[in-house]
C-alpha cells in the first residue's frame, strides 16, 4: 500500500473516531483539559487578538477563555477561529456558542479542515493554540509547519502533545528551528508535553 493511501486511511479513521466520541467528549475530557489549561495559562489577556485554535474539538479551550480571560467579554476586537477535522465536534461547538455564548457569536468562526493543510495565507494570526491535537496527525512535522506558516512574526504558539507519541529530543529540536523564548513544561503528572514559543523567523 502506498504511503499516501496509508495516511488517507489514518485520517479517515481519526474522523470516524472523533465523530463517534463527540457526544460524550466533554463529559469524559473537560475536567482533564481544564486542569491542563490552568497549568498552561495564567493572567490571560486576549484583548486585540486574532486567535487560531488548531484542533478545537467541541470548544473546550474557548469555554476556558470565556470563563478566565481578562477582557474577553468586554473586548470587541478579539476574533477566534476554530479548526477541526470532525464535523460532529464542530457542530457541538457551534451549538454551544449559540446556546451559551450567543453574545460572542460574531467573534467566532469554525472551519472544517485538516491541520496539515490550513486554509489561510501566511502571517495571519497573533496567537495559535494546538492542545492535544498534533499527535493525531500522520505527519506531525507538517502540521506544526502549517501552524508556523500562519503565525505572524513574533507571535506566540502554545502547543501540547502526548509524550508517548513523540521522540522528545527530536521534537524539541524541530520546534527550536522556528520558535524562540521556548518554555517547556514536562510535568510527570501530565500525559502531555507542553511548549510555548514565539516565531523567530518568517516562514518562506
Amino acid at each position: 500500500m502506498k504511503k499516501r493511501d496509508i495516511k488517507s486511511r489514518k485520517k479517515k479513521q481519526i474522523i470516524r473516531d472523533y465523530n463517534q466520541s463527540s457526544i460524550f467528549y466533554d463529559a469524559r475530557y473537560k475536567k482533564i483539559q481544564f486542569e491542563k489549561y490552568t497549568l498552561i495559562f495564567s493572567n490571560i489577556t486576549l484583548e486585540d487578538t486574532f486567535i487560531l485554535d488548531a484542533g478545537c474539538g467541541t470548544g473546550l479551550l474557548f469555554e476556558y477563555f470565556y470563563l478566565n480571560a481578562d477582557n474577553w467579554n468586554s473586548s470587541i476586537t478579539n476574533h477566534y477561529v476554530g479548526i477541526d477535522i470532525s464535523l460532529k465536534m464542530l457542530k457541538l461547538f457551534s451549538n454551544k456558542i449559540r446556546n451559551k455564548y450567543s453574545n460572542l457569536e460574531d467573534k467566532v468562526g469554525l472551519i472544517l479542515a485538516d491541520l496539515e493543510h490550513l486554509p489561510f495565507r501566511k502571517n495571519v494570526f497573533k496567537s495559535v493554540f494546538s492542545l492535544t491535537s498534533l499527535q493525531n496527525l500522520p505527519e506531525k512535522d507538517k502540521g506544526l509547519l502549517e501552524m508556523v506558516r500562519v503565525l505572524k512574526l513574533g507571535a506566540e504558539l502554545k502547543l501540547s502533545i502526548l509524550k508517548k507519541k513523540i521522540d522528545f529530543k527530536e521534537f524539541i529540536e524541530f520546534v527550536e528551528s522556528y520558535l524562540c523564548n521556548l518554555k517547556i513544561i514536562n510535568n510527570s503528572n501530565l500525559e502531555d508535553l507542553i511548549i510555548f514559543g514565539k516565531l523567530n523567523r518568517q516562514f518562506p
